[in-house]
């Protein structure tokens, strides 16, 4: 899965898309034999990025949710990498 963050969306709507996706992945429409598709998030700024990082890992560590998995980026760093981007 694929979301883009920029600043045209407020910070507790961001905080709020995320712990979706945890709610989802903690939800029961996956199952054991099933793995929750990697979320990637991309951010429009270093800043927004680092929020995010921090974001998520709070929200995982609170939930104790241990399928959802998040890769964080920029969006700079995700297109001057392309396919070798960590």
């Amino acid at each position: 899965m694929l979301e883009y963050f920029d600043w045209s969306l407020s910070l507790s709507a961001m905080k709020k898309k995320i712990n979706s996706y945890i709610n989802h992945a903690d939800s029961g429409d996956w199952t054991p034999q099933s793995i929750y598709p990697a979320i990637l998030l991309v951010c429009a700024t270093p800043e927004l990025e680092t929020k995010l990082r921090k974001w998520t890992s709070t929200a995982l560590v609170d939930s104790w949710e241990d399928t959802a998995r998040f890769y964080i980026t920029t969006k700079e760093t995700f297109f001057r990498n392309g396919d070798n981007s960590n």
